[in-house]
């Protein structure tokens, strides 16, 4: 189970606000703790709430995402890390992504 970390819409009211989209809203920049040791690649399902295309970046990996629920993966490149960092690139400024899960295998 991760610990969102950083940059995740986690108060009462945006939990509220956003529960109709069944995950954890971010906005651009977030950071996920996670353990590692677990496995070798970090798995996230997710979507973007704007009909375009976004894009999630995790140090030079890039993965395209829709407005439906996908899982990406990303390849752990240190694994004497615990958190990491991710961006969402969009053209829209109102675009959020949703994370339902995340985990380490």
């Amino acid at each position: 189970m991760p610990y969102f970390y950083s940059g995740f819409e986690v108060s009462q009211s945006s939990l509220k606000k956003y529960a109709s989209y069944e995950g954890i809203a971010t906005q651009s920049e977030f950071s996920l703790c996670l353990d590692a040791t677990l496995g070798s690649s970090i798995y996230i399902i997710a979507k973007n709430t704007d009909s375009q295309k976004c894009t999630l970046i995790y140090g030079d990996q890039r993965k395209e995402l829709s407005n439906k629920f996908q899982e990406v993966v990303f390849k752990i490149n240190d694994f004497s890390r615990k958190t990491f960092r991710f961006c969402m690139q969009v053209d829209s400024a109102n675009a959020l992504l949703i994370i339902e899960r995340a985990w380490i295998q």
